[in-house]
Protein backbone atom coordinates (compact mmCIF):
# COMPACT_ATOMS: atom_id res chain seq x y z
CA UNK A 1 0.00 0.00 0.00
CA UNK A 2 1.55 3.55 -0.84
CA UNK A 3 2.54 5.89 1.82
CA UNK A 4 -0.35 8.75 2.94
CA UNK A 5 -0.17 11.40 0.70
CA UNK A 6 -0.87 14.92 2.80
CA UNK A 7 -3.50 17.13 0.61
CA UNK A 8 -5.00 20.21 1.56
CA UNK A 9 -8.63 18.46 1.01
CA UNK A 10 -7.72 16.25 3.64
CA UNK A 11 -6.86 18.93 5.93
CA UNK A 12 -9.74 21.01 5.36
CA UNK A 13 -12.06 17.25 5.69
CA UNK A 14 -10.77 16.93 9.19
CA UNK A 15 -10.57 20.76 10.00
CA UNK A 16 -14.55 21.32 8.67
CA UNK A 17 -15.84 17.99 10.32
CA UNK A 18 -14.17 18.99 14.25
CA UNK A 19 -15.79 22.65 13.74
CA UNK A 20 -19.24 20.98 12.37
CA UNK A 21 -19.04 18.82 15.98
CA UNK A 22 -18.78 21.94 17.61
CA UNK A 23 -15.08 21.34 18.73
CA UNK A 24 -12.43 24.02 18.01
CA UNK A 25 -9.14 22.46 16.23
CA UNK A 26 -6.10 23.53 17.78
CA UNK A 27 -2.26 22.58 17.03
CA UNK A 28 -1.74 20.36 14.27
CA UNK A 29 1.14 18.04 13.50
CA UNK A 30 2.20 16.39 10.00
CA UNK A 31 4.45 13.08 10.05
CA UNK A 32 6.72 12.83 7.99
CA UNK A 33 5.09 9.69 6.39
CA UNK A 34 2.29 12.17 5.56
CA UNK A 35 -0.40 11.48 8.31
CA UNK A 36 -1.41 14.35 10.59
CA UNK A 37 -2.71 14.77 14.05
CA UNK A 38 -5.26 17.18 15.07
CA UNK A 39 -5.37 18.10 19.39
CA UNK A 40 -8.83 19.61 20.60
CA UNK A 41 -7.95 22.72 22.81
CA UNK A 42 -10.56 22.03 25.66
CA UNK A 43 -13.83 24.18 26.29
CA UNK A 44 -12.56 27.09 28.87
CA UNK A 45 -14.83 25.93 31.71
CA UNK A 46 -18.37 26.06 29.86
CA UNK A 47 -18.45 22.39 30.52
CA UNK A 48 -17.87 22.65 34.08
CA UNK A 49 -19.33 25.64 34.94
CA UNK A 50 -22.49 24.05 33.71
CA UNK A 51 -22.28 20.76 35.55
CA UNK A 52 -21.90 22.69 39.18
CA UNK A 53 -25.49 24.74 38.41
CA UNK A 54 -27.66 23.41 40.76
CA UNK A 55 -25.05 20.91 42.71
CA UNK A 56 -25.97 22.03 45.85
CA UNK A 57 -29.57 21.65 45.70
CA UNK A 58 -30.82 17.91 46.50
CA UNK A 59 -32.81 16.38 43.46
CA UNK A 60 -36.75 16.89 43.55
CA UNK A 61 -38.88 14.20 43.34
CA UNK A 62 -40.21 14.93 40.02
CA UNK A 63 -36.78 14.86 38.63
CA UNK A 64 -35.90 11.45 39.81
CA UNK A 65 -36.63 8.58 37.23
Amino acid sequence: MPAAKLSKASMANALDAIVAAGLTPGHVRVDPDGSFWVDIIPACGAIERAALVGEDEPEKFEDVK
